[in-house]
C-alpha cells in the first residue's frame, strides 16, 4: 500500500502546479496534460499496472482531482 499512496502524491504534485512554472532557462515545468488541461483541451488518462491500479483507491482519487480541477475536460 505505501506503493500506492507514493503514486498518488506524485500525481497529485504533478496536477497542483505547486512552485514555478518555469526553470532558470525559462523552459515550461507544467506537464503538457496539466498545459493542455489549462488551455480546456480535452485529455484522456490512462492508468495501468499492477492489481494495486485496478483495486486501489488512486485512479479514482486521481479522476476527482482531475475533475475538480478541469471539470469535464480529463
Amino acid at each position: 500500500m505505501k506503493t500506492v499512496n507514493v503514486l498518488m502524491m506524485l500525481s497529485l504534485l504533478c496536477l497542483s502546479g505547486l512552485g514555478s512554472d518555469v526553470d532558470a532557462e525559462g523552459t515550461s515545468k507544467r506537464s503538457r496534460l496539466v498545459s493542455n488541461l489549462e488551455a480546456g483541451k480535452k485529455q484522456t488518462v490512462v492508468t495501468f499496472g499492477t492489481s494495486l491500479t485496478k483495486v486501489g483507491a488512486w485512479p479514482d482519487q486521481l479522476k476527482t482531482v482531475l475533475e475538480q480541477n478541469y471539470p469535464g475536460l480529463a
